[in-house]
């Protein structure tokens, strides 16, 4: 058992080298990951492949720039599958006010954003302050709380794709990646409950229980759970996003961690046992 007691004596530098080595690979190289969509994420899937030509999706970035490197991953998934959709119109707004930057991001990172024309497929609304009386204000009645678009700065009449969208009853779907789960219930309060438009959320991972109790009173149509949520949607879409990568560079890390440990341990109980012994 003279390895056991080698691997023991490694030099902590060594072992920093290798950690180094298994967090950059999957950043750079794919790494398949045996992922199976849970029912949750496959929820989320179906209810967009379930839009029709025509049909309008209000798009709500209130990640905030605090929970873009959590959320962010799920939030180009999302967008890149909407455009993927031949006639569906999506409608970027926010309420949270560090969030309209992400718009932009978002749909640059999004491959499919190359094929869609602004505003005829896809508008930049803006932030609209107020939060919850916001929301209920811009649901009754666009044009009251946004006049011109956030990109370009024109009146957004001039756009085509505001042509007969008034208010929340012109909505399909409402897509809401969200840093906060007092967000979320704002968005079921002012929308859902008085309009009934289903509402697909990204919650925090830590908020996930209580995504959970609206999802299975019927409040929440579905949402996307981690980061492994996240990673099943982007492999549904054929995508090696930052969330496939962060899982499996998780994967990899976790995986030297247990090794190490259990070297570690067999390397100090054969030496006690040596030791013992003389």
């Amino acid at each position: 058992m003279g390895w056991a007691k080698k691997m023991g004596e490694i030099s902590s530098k060594w072992i920093y080298i290798l950690l180094a080595i298994l967090l950059v690979i999957p950043l750079l190289v794919p790494i398949p990951l045996p992922l199976t969509p849970s029912h949750y994420t496959m929820e989320v899937y179906e209810t967009i492949e379930s839009l029709k030509p025509g049909d309008n999706v209000l798009f709500v970035i209130d990640t905030g720039t605090s929970g873009w490197p959590a959320l962010g991953p799920g939030v180009i998934a999302l967008v890149e599958h909407l455009f993927r959709k031949d006639g569906v119109k999506v409608f970027f707004v926010e309420f949270e006010s560090t969030s309209p930057p992400l718009v932009d991001r978002a749909v640059a990172a999004a491959p499919s954003a190359s094929k869609k024309k602004y505003g005829e497929d896809w508008i930049h609304l803006g932030f609209v302050a107020g939060e919850e009386t916001g929301k209920a204000s811009f649901a009754a009645d666009i044009r009251k709380v946004i006049s011109v678009d956030y990109k370009y700065g024109k009146p957004i009449d001039e756009y085509p794709i505001m042509k007969n969208v008034k208010n929340m009853n012109d909505f399909k779907l409402i897509v809401e990646p969200t840093n906060a789960i007092t967000w979320m219930e704002q968005a079921i309060r002012q929308w859902y409950t008085p309009y009934h438009v289903p509402i697909i959320s990204i919650p925090p991972f830590l908020d996930v229980p209580w995504a959970e109790n609206y999802y299975r009173a019927g409040q929440l149509k579905a949402y996307l759970a981690g980061t492994s949520g996240l990673a099943e949607y982007e492999k549904l879409l054929g995508m090696y996003g930052d969330a496939t990568r962060g899982l499996a560079v998780m994967t990899t890390t976790h995986t030297y961690a247990i090794i190490l440990f259990v070297i570690g341990n067999i390397s100090y109980f054969l030496s006690r046992r040596k030791k013992e012994v003389k």
